[in-house]
């Protein structure tokens, strides 16, 4: 396993290199997908400005919210961009390549794309964090949101996995593929105080919304060890059915070599 990652590394590597080549244009993308999404944030700061705090949560906490959701995103599809890659791989024949490779078949799909978008969103998403430390006054936060980090974009990268996996069995998938993936993301942005006890049941255990963004961030308000291990419980459980799910897929794939003539 330590070699398969070790591969996964020099992938990384050689995806930020070819990305680094045009300099402007990478510091650019970077910059441009911080400005939207501090446009994001400053929308939810104004209504909470507006409504005042609901349940604790308040604009400190969005901060705190936001800045988590964009570290597992960016992290998880700046470096394992090929989760949401897959339908693309799959329709056009590529992804025979990487049944050939003697390499671990999930870890070398996962690892195949890099995201430059995604850099972007992961350090604003560090920076977020910083400042919710600060303005919070505790610097021992930090330790807590790197304990969860991992956990979350596990589960960040699990869920696309499964999602896109839709390409082995439907044909131009990838629409279908982003809308699941929306479904699951679509709530995470949202604060975890805003959902009734019904819908955060749904929202942490059965479509793991929450888990990615508000429960971390309760973990964090609450320094509860409780809510700490049942983040990683949950990636830890959906890290396996993905895995499975990925697997039984891969078995229903025809080689997708295409026959064609040149004039």
């Amino acid at each position: 396993m330590i070699a398969e990652f070790n591969v996964a590394h020099i992938i990384w590597l050689t995806n930020l290199r070819a990305a680094m080549e045009f300099r402007v244009a990478f510091v650019m993308q970077i910059v441009g997908m911080m400005i939207n999404d501090c446009a994001f944030l400053a929308l939810w700061i104004l209504f909470f400005q507006i409504m005042g705090n609901v349940n604790g949560w308040g604009g400190q906490q969005i901060f705190a919210l936001l800045g988590m959701n964009l570290m597992c995103y960016g992290f998880a599809f700046g470096f394992a961009g090929g989760s949401l890659w897959m339908p693309r791989y799959v329709e056009q024949g590529t992804f025979d390549s990487f049944l050939l490779s003697p390499r671990n078949l999930y870890i070398r799909t996962i690892a195949s794309h890099f995201d430059l978008a995604g850099l972007g969103d992961a350090i604003l998403g560090v920076i977020l964090i910083i400042v919710y430390a600060v303005m919070t006054g505790s610097a021992l936060s930090l330790v807590w949101f790197a304990a969860l980090l991992p956990a979350t974009t596990i589960l960040f990268l699990s869920v696309s996995v499964i999602c896109s996996t839709a390409a082995f069995y439907l044909p131009d998938s990838n629409h279908t593929m982003m809308a699941m993936f929306k479904t699951f993301m679509n709530p995470a942005v949202y604060p975890s105080a805003l959902f009734p006890k019904v819908a955060r049941f749904v929202f942490i255990f059965i479509i793991p919304s929450l888990t990615v963004g508000g429960l971390p961030v309760e973990a964090v308000m609450s320094h509860s060890f409780l809510t700490l291990g049942l983040v990683w419980l949950i990636a830890a459980i959906w890290l396996l059915i993905s895995i499975a799910v990925f697997y039984g897929s891969v078995r229903r794939y025809e080689s997708g070599n295409f026959v064609g003539l040149r004039g």
